[in-house]
């Protein structure tokens, strides 16, 4: 198996937003994941593969919903599982993985994610080329 040197590092990013007397009104937070690839020196921001898995327009970590759900199945996805198989382990993923997170920020090599999806049996099945 070619091993990639990626990691996954989520982000929080708020915005305060201010009443006319000056005083905070409200926090506004937006999470998003980027990848950064070690070897090539390169990182992109996670596609949510919202067509392929429609459970939510944004990700979240460190707790059981269905953005955490989105956020592992795109997880799943960028390593290289087929639609179909990310789908199947994505709560599980979300539940044993992404779920130990702190909620501002978090990063993940994308070798713990192999090392999990070996761990569970998933990868037996699938050639080694097929994994990103």
């Amino acid at each position: 198996m070619r091993l990639v040197s990626k990691k996954y590092i989520g982000m929080t990013v708020k915005e305060y937003e201010y009443a006319e007397d000056g005083s905070l009104d409200r926090i506004l937070e937006a999470r998003t994941v980027m990848v950064y690839d070690e070897e090539s020196d390169t990182h992109y921001m996670l596609p949510h593969y919202y067509q392929e898995f429609r459970y939510s327009f944004v990700f979240d970590w460190g707790i059981r919903n269905v953005e955490a759900l989105q956020l592992a199945y795109a997880i799943l996805r960028d390593v290289g599982l087929e639609p179909d198989i990310a789908r199947k382990y994505a709560s599980q993923f979300r539940d044993e993985v992404l779920i130990q997170f702190q909620r501002e920020t978090f990063e993940l090599s994308r070798d713990e994610v192999v090392k999990w999806l070996l761990e569970k049996g998933i990868l037996e099945d699938i050639p080694p080329d097929k994994l990103s």
